[in-house]
């Protein structure tokens, strides 16, 4: 599967807000839209297409919080379009969304929060070596990950 990450940027953020969830799966992930939205005010979020060749098939959001110290990376989004949904493209995506993170920023944690309900994304984040801390954010579940698999 060949799946690339393109930034979000004037030529295809319309693009990005029209994609969305199943309606089953909305009290689970902020809507685009809002995502675009918090990026444009908070600093330290990065947006990204997730494109399966030319078409956009999800987005992801991560951003940097800066005011732990080591600084902490987050994927503070993660969606595949209700349309392109049984695909394969989730656990795919996800995977080139945290090892791109990985790389780009040499970091050795990752973090996200989960609504405790959404058992196919914990599925998928716990396949790609997350474990949940025990911490909470907002309702949601914090999990973490850490290259060589220290807990």
């Amino acid at each position: 599967m060949n799946l690339t990450l393109r930034p979000i940027n004037k030529e295809n953020w319309k693009e990005c807000a029209r994609l969305e969830v199943n309606p089953d799966q909305r009290d689970y992930v902020a809507s685009n839209p809002y995502s675009l939205a918090q990026a444009a005010y908070e600093p330290d979020h990065a947006l990204w297409g997730i494109y399966a060749g030319d078409r956009m098939v999800g987005f992801s959001m991560t951003s940097v919080d800066r005011e732990t110290v080591p600084a902490r990376h987050w994927i503070s989004r993660f969606m595949i379009d209700r349309r392109e949904q049984g695909k394969g493209f989730g656990k795919a995506a996800f995977r080139l969304v945290a090892d791109s993170l990985l790389s780009a920023y040499g970091c050795s944690e990752l973090r996200l929060s989960v609504h405790p309900e959404n058992q196919a994304a914990i599925h998928i984040y716990e396949g790609y070596g997350f474990q949940k801390t025990g911490e909470m954010l907002e309702g949601e579940q914090i999990m973490r990950f850490q290259t060589g698999g220290a807990s």
